[in-house]
């Protein structure tokens, strides 16, 4: 960007949102705030004659990298970044409040994550499966799983349909609250869905029965056996 400056180049709003990405990716909190603050006229380039401002890329971006850092206050900069928006009439889409709900899943809050997806209803807008599935990931991370049954229940009668995460986090929930049982179980609901078994989905039921100190169903080593072969894994719970 200085060397921008010196040469002359105009800069404009994507290559700010760029060099705040790379911030980001890079764990750089302050070089990433620092950009926004340039975008917003404290900085060195004149960015209102310039045209530049912060937009809804921005924004995301900045609550993205703060969702993944709540032991740093995260959840109030998230706060912070969304008032700005509203009070730069800036809109929020559905990835700005798939964030949100991110944020909320990492600082292990699913009622507020649950709360943000009602809010993005309330706003017209549909959410889709990734939100549902990460509010569901909240209630399971949580060990309700009342609550992530009921979620998945909410989703599907939404004409939403789940797909393997959405199952996965289930079943990795199950497990992590002692009850295997209703781990294997959701693969009657993942059938009813149409969404056959994957080696991931094996692999969870079976470190489900493990986890729990019980001996999984006969049969279960065989398939999972064959599921290693194959390879392939999910992180489930919503941890960094």
């Amino acid at each position: 960007l200085q060397k921008m400056q010196w040469e002359g180049v105009r800069p404009n709003t994507p290559i700010f949102n760029m060099i705040i990405k790379g911030y980001a990716l890079s764990g750089n909190l302050a070089g990433a705030e620092g950009m926004l603050r340039e975008m917003e006229g404290s900085g060195q380039w004149d960015c209102e004659a310039l045209g530049i401002k912060p937009d809804a890329t921005t924004y995301a971006t900045l609550m993205n990298m703060w969702a993944d850092n709540p032991e740093q206050g995260g959840v109030e900069r998230v706060k912070q970044l969304l008032n700005k928006m509203r009070k730069n009439e800036v809109a929020v889409d559905g990835v700005v409040y798939g964030t949100l709900i991110k944020t909320h899943l990492r600082a292990r809050d699913p009622a507020q994550a649950e709360k943000v997806l009602k809010e993005m209803v309330h706003d017209g807008l549909q959410p889709k499966v990734v939100a549902w599935t990460t509010v569901l990931a909240a209630w399971a991370n949580a060990g309700e799983m009342a609550q992530a049954e009921r979620v998945l229940k909410e989703m599907m009668d939404d004409r939403v349909r789940p797909n393997h995460m959405t199952f996965h986090h289930l079943i990795w929930g199950h497990g992590k609250a002692g009850n295997p049982q209703a781990a294997e179980g959701v693969l009657a609901t993942m059938e009813s869905a149409k969404l056959p078994s994957t080696p991931t989905t094996l692999k969870l039921i079976q470190e489900a029965y493990f986890d729990s100190g019980l001996e999984p169903p006969p049969g279960l080593g065989a398939r999972v056996a064959e599921a290693n072969e194959k390879g392939g894994t999910v992180k489930m719970g919503g941890g960094k």
